[in-house]
């Protein structure tokens, strides 16, 4: 029997269902010609995975609003194959609430966050977030790149909003011995 690797590699099905819970739409500065909707899901086709939840790559700007309508673009245009994370830029509280809001109204299935943006994760304006994702059970990607003091504020989110499932992406990605 083939392994699972061996499997996506040969563009075999796989025995279960695969959803990558970690994608972005958009263009940053990566060496990728086309960084299509339509590319994505011909990449995913390939390897084998029937969903992905995006983020745009503006999830670290002001600007998330507009990433967030290109997210909810490449839903429509691929229905239940590409998933959206609500993005948002903590400029206050209430600009938090409604852009979620927005968003899960909009059928987004998660909300992502961003510290590199030059926030922490545990200021007022991400609470009115993680209190949407408590009352609705969402999952929160957090952006932590293995930092020591993400987790540590993570862990002190997990306490306060025990309903929400917190991802902790890249965790592990970065350490002392450079591994």
């Amino acid at each position: 029997m083939s392994s699972i690797l061996e499997m996506a590699r040969n563009g075999e099905p796989l025995p279960f269902e695969v959803i990558d819970l970690h994608g972005h739409l958009g263009r940053y500065n990566f060496p990728i010609m086309d960084q299509s909707p339509a590319s994505m899901v011909k990449v995913m086709d390939r390897l084998g995975v029937d969903k992905i939840i995006c983020s745009h790559m503006q999830c670290m700007a002001s600007s998330s609003a507009i990433g967030n309508d290109e997210v909810y673009a490449a839903m429509q245009a691929f229905p239940g194959r590409i998933l959206g994370y609500a993005v948002t830029f903590p400029s206050c509280r209430k600009a938090v609430k409604v852009e979620v809001e927005k968003r899960i109204g909009q059928g987004f299935t998660g909300i992502k966050l961003h510290s590199s943006n030059g926030f922490s994760y545990n200021i007022d304006a991400y609470h009115a977030a993680y209190e949407i994702a408590h009352d609705l059970r969402l999952p929160i990607l957090f952006h932590t790149w293995s930092q020591e003091s993400c987790l540590n504020e993570l862990k002190e989110i997990s306490r306060r909003y025990p309903k929400v499932s917190l991802l902790a992406a890249h965790a592990g990605a970065a350490n002392e011995a450079g591994y």
